[in-house]
């Protein structure tokens, strides 16, 4: 599924926010149910599929919408690389900071380059 954003999500000069990749033009979402016979050979099935439609938009990708990440995150071979596609560097570093600043004890631990 293809969504056309409009220009009031692309804020050029706008100050830098915790939402990625707002100057995207489309957001693709590729959505795979699981079945209930084998939901871990389902998984592993679906994340191929997905990494082969990513690679397909390469070329046009920004990242990946962090409200869409959906299920667990934390086990995936890729995680790293998933948590930083979420957010460009500039924002990835404004949050770590705040999460320093507020976060020291680590407690809301959800992303996986956290640490």
């Amino acid at each position: 599924m293809s969504t056309r954003l409009g220009a009031d999500r692309r804020c050029s000069g706008a100050p830098l926010r915790a939402v990625g990749h707002r100057d995207a033009r489309f957001a693709l979402r590729v959505l795979s149910p699981l079945g209930d016979v084998d939901p871990e050979g389902d998984l592993a099935t679906v994340r191929k599929v997905h990494a082969e439609v990513l690679a397909a938009v390469e070329p046009w990708r920004l990242g990946r919408n962090v409200n869409f990440l959906l299920g667990e995150q934390q086990g995936r071979a890729d995680a790293a690389e998933v948590a930083r596609s979420t957010h460009g560097a500039a924002a990835r570093a404004r949050l770590a900071d705040l999460k320093a600043a507020h976060d020291p004890e680590n407690v809301f631990c959800f992303h996986p380059y956290e640490g």
